[in-house]
Order: C-alpha cells, then structure tokens, then sequence
C-alpha cells in the first residue's frame, strides 16, 4: 500500500500493511460541507487503492468537535463517529460505498444532537480511513463426498464444482 495518496497519509499500519490506516486533517463547519468538498478526494483515494490491490473492507472514522452552551461557558467533546466495515471489490462500488458512509455519519450526528441535548457540531477535524485486504470466500466441494449412508437415500445431490457449491 502507498504512504500517501490525493492527502491521505498512511498514520498506522500493521501485519506488513496488511491493515491500513489513511488520515486527513480538515477543518469543516459542517459535515455537509465535509462530503461536498472532501467526496471527490475519498472517492480518487478508493479508486486507486482498487486498482492497485483489491477487494478490501473500509471503515471510516469521522473525528468531530461537539459544543453544548453552558450558563456560563461552552462544553466540547471530541467524538469519532465510525461506519461499520464496508466490502470494497471493484471501482464500480466506491460511490456506493461513499454514499453508505455519509448516510451513516449523518444518522450518528443526527442521533447525537438530537431529543434536545443541546449538542451542535462545531467542526468536522480528520477522517479516517481504515482498510483491511479482504479474502473473499473461497473453496468448493470438488473431490468431496458425501458418506453413503445419505447416498444411499437418493435425498441428496452431489455437486462436482470449485466454488459456491452452497450456492
């Protein structure tokens, strides 16, 4: 995996890179801004690391800055909203996968903020993204075979094939 690509730099790595963590410093006022600005960038990031090596699952980490009024001050918390791991196996998958990542930091700021807690977001700081290689499933039911007993019922059928034989 390259050190750094379109502003993403590799902070972490781990298992001669086969784990990967990409960060970007920013500074957005809102996450809507964040996506409009930042999803071409994530988009050129994904594509090339497809190219270059696939299929890998993602995780994206978003690190906010939340501010509550106080009475007489301001409370700030600093939050990482994070997306469950995402299958990436092609460059036709990267929108997708973008858009599942902005509907669902949408939904945890919006979960956060909401009922009247008196959070706003103040600044979208870093995204991160975490990247994995991903083994797909392999394997198949070729020279296998089922024990006589359940041949013998004529109940079963058995499959010469390399893969998805469960299928």
């Amino acid at each position: 995996m390259p050190t750094s690509i379109d502003g993403f730099e590799i902070s972490e790595h781990a298992f001669n890179k086969f784990l990967a963590v990409y960060r970007k410093n920013c500074k957005y006022l809102s996450f809507d801004d964040f996506i409009v600005k930042e999803s071409p960038h994530i988009e050129r990031f994904l594509s090339e690391l497809v190219e270059m090596e696939s299929p890998f699952k993602v995780q994206f980490c978003t690190k906010v800055q939340m501010v509550k009024p106080l009475v007489d001050s301001f409370k700030e918390e600093n939050i990482a909203m994070c997306t469950s791991s995402m299958s990436l196996c092609c460059k036709s998958d990267v929108k997708d996968i973008i858009q599942r990542y902005r509907e669902s930091t949408e939904i945890s700021i919006d979960q956060f903020t909401q009922r009247g807690s008196g959070w706003t977001l103040r600044l979208v700081e870093m995204v991160e993204i975490r990247l994995a290689r991903y083994i797909q499933d392999q394997g198949g039911c070729f020279g296998s075979s089922l024990p006589n007993q359940i041949v013998m019922k004529r109940a079963c059928l058995q499959l010469d094939c390399h893969q998805d034989c469960f299928i």
